[in-house]
């Protein structure tokens, strides 16, 4: 065999070897005897413990004592102050059996098990984990799976933490306020980096509405499961934690000169009660465990009082469906009913199919699906019936679906309160009653068994007025007896107490003493020694006819409304977006200010004289953008040294341009540019001359005729290359000369753009994965990492580690890297 090829096998069998200790990937790898004695230990002591569960060779079972303690590495606080606890409400039933987040419905609502390498992230993997799966979950789309990057959490952009150990409660409130973006935008890297994500990664972020802490019991943290979704969890543990392979684990061995008692963040997504187990997502690789999961017996979570729930997901940029209002919020009395209109707009740039459905059988929607043009907007009718409800608050959402599964939770909340009427001896409603009658109340809706106070006052109350008779506690029962009106909870007798010196309003008022809803009804005095029962009025205004004197208008503008409002009463007063209208009959009208920018709706709403409102959300104006958009741009790049690499200079929002002459400047010790051209297979312009290259500079300048183009996105017009010098580590930015950046019109009107966007180029060492300027045994441990899968391959990769230009990180590629960093080879 030549010296050669006995080199080329010694540096395979090196590669195999990393693959299996370092990439956490198992197979043949050699295993020392300390882990196989370890090992052995661990085993004896589980089957003397009588725990059913087994240790062998993991991912992690081979690293060192000081690289095992740093995977565990969760900081854990009190919990944080003003921040939601959460427990099951009384009453509430807990589901028991077996439940799974990856087989809840049939589907795997969990993204892949990731690998957090050999950094101290645990706190930011198991934060991570929780929320990309209830991205799936909020999206009602298992197959989501965004991938969300936990080197954000790790970085200098997020002050929970590093691999050096971290806050799980920071990277949650740091996800909250500000969000995370994608994989691609900001890869992960297993040590600690600057921030330095995308360029554009303000338009990828996710964030959470809010997170919970959960009561740590068993059950509420199984409600939670149901209720919530994964949540984020700690637990201790001592070594044999990584030599775990499989069954229900079980605190067994601590060895004196090992990790002892670590922090560890993992996400709990279900429970086995057959099994008395809680079933979590690790961040080791699918290498560890039974795939990446574990079952740990119950009580090894909950003692560490230490659990939280993710509340909501928001995904990246503008939504495409706005919902206005974004809460829903009524009072009706017991049995009554009402409406309101929810206005959906679409924000997106294609036609919006939604659907919505509720989850309460009191609320009607109506349409239940539709579709809405970009920039258009739909009415709903939301109607609610009190039928049957009990007094007091009840909950309900309304959610809307988009055809890209993105969803939005409406929340609707409505209260509904006891209804009051006075009746004579017989039990039937009577017009008025005389001064010195009995008086018999009936009291609708009370819940049962629950304390009240009622009793009889003058309306409105004046100094020195007291209460007519000594209040009278009763409590509501749950039997009911019925009537011509409808169902009574309760009757009582009030005798002899309008025998008074007041010539005014009455009310009888409803305390609740221990729960529900207190509330004041009317009694009319009618001036001829009668009192009367004041007919509930429950219907509201109708508003009509809303109209606007223009409905395109620049922002400040004054818009002229109008509309019409009836009643069954009376109108009291109408406003649009707040402003009072004035009356004229039935038209009312006024003056609003047009707001900044889009489709706005305008909400016209109208009250009667007993307080019950009406509203109009069917009109709508549009702010006109009176400022030119036109946007040039040049891109960003990444080469190895002495590579060739092509940026292009786009043109967006640009119409009707017949001339274009970018001037770009650039660090000529760092890059040199080879060619300017015309990107003619996207767009149609003639070069006028030669470009005009001066690499002594750093300044290169072409212009571009055309009989006139109009783009609407970003359209790439000039290629230009660029060959970067035989150093690694250099960039450059490159930016227009804005006095010579300059389009111009079919009128031959010169301008400026209205927006410009420069870029950059930034030199890669071939081979060279963590930067430190040398090729060494880290950059073959993490190209191994890349090409097995357990590190995700960014743009960046591809430079520094495809060297056969396949657009791939393969075996070639770590054999040659695994090679040059033994000798065997000169070059990459």
């Amino acid at each position: 065999m030549n010296k050669s090829k006995s080199a080329h096998i010694l540096a395979i069998s090196i590669l195999l070897t990393m693959i299996c200790a370092v990439s956490a990937v198992s197979g043949d790898g050699s295993v020392s005897q300390d882990e196989l004695t370890r090992i052995d230990t661990i085993n004896t002591a589980i089957r003397a413990n009588g725990s059913n569960w087994v240790a062998g060779t993991t991912s992690v079972s081979g690293l060192s004592i000081e690289e095992k303690r740093r995977l565990c590495s969760a900081r854990i606080t009190p919990v944080p102050e003003n921040l939601t606890v959460m427990c099951p409400p009384v009453g509430a039933g807990v589901s028991y059996g077996t439940f799974d987040w990856r087989n809840k419905d049939g589907k795997n609502w969990m993204t892949p098990v990731r690998n957090q390498g050999s950094c101290g992230s645990c706190w930011a993997f198991g934060v991570i984990g929780a929320v990309e799966a209830m991205i799936d979950i909020d999206a009602g789309d298992p197959t989501k799976d965004v991938d969300l990057s936990e080197q954000c959490l790790v970085s200098d952009c997020c002050n929970a933490g590093s691999c050096g150990g971290g806050y799980p409660t920071g990277a949650l409130a740091y996800i909250r306020d500000h969000g995370v973006p994608n994989e691609t935008c900001f890869s992960y890297r297993a040590r600690n980096s600057a921030c330095t994500p995308c360029d554009d990664w303000a338009e990828h972020v996710w964030k959470i509405e809010d997170f919970a802490y959960i009561d740590s019991t068993t059950d509420a943290y199984k409600w939670a499961l149901h209720e919530y979704g994964p949540m984020v969890v700690v637990l201790k543990v001592p070594d044999d934690w990584f030599y775990y392979t499989g069954g229900i684990y079980e605190p067994t061995v601590s060895f004196s000169d090992g990790v002892g008692w670590a922090n560890h963040c993992v996400v709990l997504v279900g429970y086995n009660d057959a099994e008395d187990c809680w079933i979590i997502k690790n961040s080791w690789g699918k290498y560890w465990g039974e795939n990446g999961y574990a079952r740990v017996r119950y009580g090894n979570l909950e003692q560490y009082n230490y659990g939280y729930a993710v509340i909501n997901t928001t995904c990246p940029g503008a939504p495409v469906i706005l919902v206005d209002p974004a809460e829903v919020n009524a009072t009706v009395p017991i049995d009554g009913n009402g409406s309101m209109n929810l206005t959906v707009t679409n924000n997106g740039d294609d036609l919006l199919t939604y659907s919505m459905i509720d989850d309460e059988g009191w609320l009607i929607e109506s349409p239940t699906n539709g579709t809405v043009e970009p920039g258009s907007l739909a009415n709903i009718t939301v109607t609610y019936d009190a039928t049957g409800l009990s007094a007091g608050s009840h909950s309900a959402n309304i959610t809307i679906t988009d055809d890209d599964h993105e969803t939005l939770r409406i929340p609707v909340h409505l209260t509904v309160t006891p209804k009051v009427i006075s009746t004579d001896s017989t039990g039937m409603e009577k017009n008025g009653y005389l001064l010195g009658d009995d008086v018999y109340v009936k009291v609708y809706g009370l819940i049962p068994d629950t304390q009240y106070r009622i009793y009889i006052q003058p309306d409105p109350v004046n100094e020195g007025d007291t209460l007519i008779n000594t209040p009278l506690d009763f409590y509501g029962v749950e039997s009911v007896i019925s009537s011509p009106t409808g169902q009574i909870a309760n009757t009582l007798i009030w005798q002899s107490v309008l025998n008074s010196p007041w010539n005014e309003k009455w009310d009888i008022v409803l305390d609740n003493c221990a729960a529900g809803t207190a509330g004041t009804y009317d009694i009319a005095y009618d001036g001829l020694g009668r009192f009367e029962t004041l007919a509930s009025d429950i219907t509201p205004p109708v508003v009509s006819s809303v109209s606007l004197n223009k409905t395109e208008v620049t922002a400040g503008d004054s818009i002229l409304v109008t509309c019409n409002a009836a009643d069954d009463d009376e109108v009291s007063s109408v406003a649009a977006d707040g402003v009072e209208l004035v009356r004229s009959g039935d038209v009312w009208s006024g003056i609003i200010i047009a707001a900044a920018g889009g489709t706005h709706v305008v909400n016209v709403s109208a009250i009667d004289a007993s307080g019950n409102a009406g509203w109009n959300n069917s009109t709508s104006y549009t702010v006109i953008d009176t400022v030119i958009g036109d946007t040039v741009s040049i891109g960003s790049a990444t080469g190895s040294k002495g590579s060739v690499v092509t940026v292009q200079i786009g043109l967006a929002h640009a119409e009707n341009i017949t001339g274009v002459s970018p001037t770009i400047t650039y660090n000529p010790s760092v890059v040199q540019v080879l060619n300017m051209s015309v990107n003619t297979s996207v767009v149609t312009m003639d070069m006028q001359g030669t470009p005009n290259i001066d690499n002594t500079a750093g300044m290169a300048r072409m212009s571009l005729t055309s009989a006139g183009i109009t783009v609407a996105g970003t359209t790439p017009i000039v290629d230009v290359t660029f060959h970067l010098a035989d150093n690694n580590g250099l960039s450059t930015d490159l930016k227009f000369v804005n006095t010579a950046m300059m389009l111009s019109d079919t009128d031959f009107n010169a301008f400026a753009p209205a927006i410009i966007e420069d870029g950059s180029i930034t030199i890669l060492m071939k081979g060279d994965f963590n930067g430190n300027d040398v090729i060494d045994i880290g950059d073959v441990a993490e190209i191994a990492n890349l090409q097995s899968g357990n590190l995700a391959t960014t743009s960046e990769n591809l430079v520094v580690g495809d060297f056969n230009n396949n657009g791939l990180i393969d075996v070639y590629d770590v054999a040659k890297l695994a090679d040059y960093q033994l000798g065997n080879i000169g070059e990459l």
